[in-house]
């Protein structure tokens, strides 16, 4: 389906067919920059969820320059108020590819609004979640503790059983420029089943390649890479109790940064989910 370029026009997304509790999205930013033939890294990952008559969403964006010629820039960025913000950055300019909110979840979807947007076409995909009753989700926006040890990101109308966490060396909820591209996604369940990926490309060398590059797995929540590809911070879960998920950080950031997570729960019996995946285009 199309959105137009028309800001605060909104596209039904009637396509589920049954009423969506919960809608992960993704949205790529491509293009290349016609003077530097350069490549570049922009992603964003949001979601969204009805509550209380509104709509509680959130998304974080990753952007890279990567030119040959000098250093590297990268940036990220968090938004409490957007399901989908696909950014580009470009010699050390944040620009818009597109911003839509999510709104109207009713009984067949769910609408999306375009907030903002370029010229150009944008694709969205999404993934709409249905339950059955007894279906819990939150969508929060944490600092990272001081110290090591025990704590817990609270704040949270129910019981978790699960959580899904999204970070970087993020200091802000505003763009934060680095000289590295790292990000990290990270799952926990009650079982204290867990499980980390996180990349770092750290390339502020002038016409060289990367100094360095890094892809790893962990049996963690968060192992979160600095802008030198090295362990910056690392939260396991320890447990879900009432109202929070209970965490220990094992390795103290040196700054404060911030975590976009969403958490999920199912009281009695497990939910019965149903799924849509598909396309949203920008255009």
């Amino acid at each position: 389906m199309l959105l137009n370029d028309t800001i605060g026009n909104s596209v039904d997304v009637q396509t589920p067919g049954f009423p969506v509790d919960l809608v992960f999205a993704a949205a790529p930013c491509l293009g290349t920059s016609a003077a530097t033939n350069a490549n570049h890294i922009r992603n964003s990952w949001g979601w969204g969820r009805p509550e209380g008559g509104g709509v509680e969403q959130g998304s974080f964006s990753l952007l890279s320059d990567s030119r040959t010629a000098d250093p590297s820039e990268h940036a990220a960025s968090i938004s409490s108020t957007r399901i989908v913000n696909a950014l580009r950055y470009e010699s050390s300019v944040v620009t818009t590819c597109a911003e839509a909110s999510a709104h109207d979840f009713d009984s067949t979807g769910f609408s999306l609004r375009t907030e903002a947007k370029d010229g150009s076409t944008q694709g969205v995909f999404y993934l709409a979640l249905g339950f059955t009753d007894g279906f819990n989700s939150a969508l929060s926006i944490y600092d990272t503790p001081v110290g090591t040890g025990a704590s817990s990101f609270g704040n949270i109308a129910f019981t978790p059983q699960a959580s899904i966490a999204i970070a970087s060396i993020l200091v802000s909820e505003a763009v934060d420029e680095s000289n590295a591209s790292a990000v990290a996604v990270g799952v926990a369940d009650d079982d204290l089943n867990l499980f980390s990926t996180a990349n770092c490309l750290d390339d502020d060398l002038v016409s060289t390649p990367p100094s360095t590059a890094q892809s790893k797995v962990d049996s963690t929540f968060l192992d979160v890479v600095n802008d030198a590809c090295a362990d910056e911070y690392q939260i396991s879960v320890t447990g879900f109790s009432s109202g929070q998920v209970d965490i220990n950080q094992s390795l103290a950031p040196s700054n404060v940064f911030k975590i976009l997570m969403v958490s999920l729960s199912a009281s009695g019996v497990a939910p019965a989910a149903r799924r849509m995946v598909g396309p949203i285009i920008f255009q």
